[in-house]
């Protein structure tokens, strides 16, 4: 109950430009719009994230069938049409990354996947 008394107090405390420059800085992470240097910066990574989880995509099943030894698998992993579909996410995490809470979710997906593998 103190922390939300004194989170009031300051809020209480900040101006009309202050509160609107906070509430437009969390409602741009949530979203995932930039609206100043560390939101610039937070795009870049999803960007870089999602550009490598494209890249595990192709070459995560290329090296199980590879692994494995199956020749079927192999041709289903290197398929006509997988190149294409590593340009299209390639060119979608860079053109239209995802907001930072499908983000963050689609990380932790992720992980518990990764750590299986290994």
């Amino acid at each position: 109950m103190k922390v939300l008394w004194i989170l009031d107090a300051f809020w209480s405390g900040l101006s009309l430009r202050s509160k609107t420059i906070l509430c437009l800085g969390l409602v741009g992470l949530v979203l995932g719009m930039p609206t100043n240097e560390l939101g610039w910066v937070w795009r870049w990574t999803r960007q870089i994230f999602q550009m490598q989880n494209c890249m595990d995509d192709f070459t995560n099943p290329v090296m199980s069938a590879v692994e494995s030894g199956d020749q079927k698998a192999l041709e289903r992993a290197v398929g006509a049409d997988k190149p294409q579909q590593l340009r299209t996410c390639g060119s979608n995490a860079i053109q239209h990354p995802e907001g930072t809470v499908s983000f963050l979710l689609d990380e932790y997906r992720r992980r518990p996947a990764e750590a299986e593998h290994r």
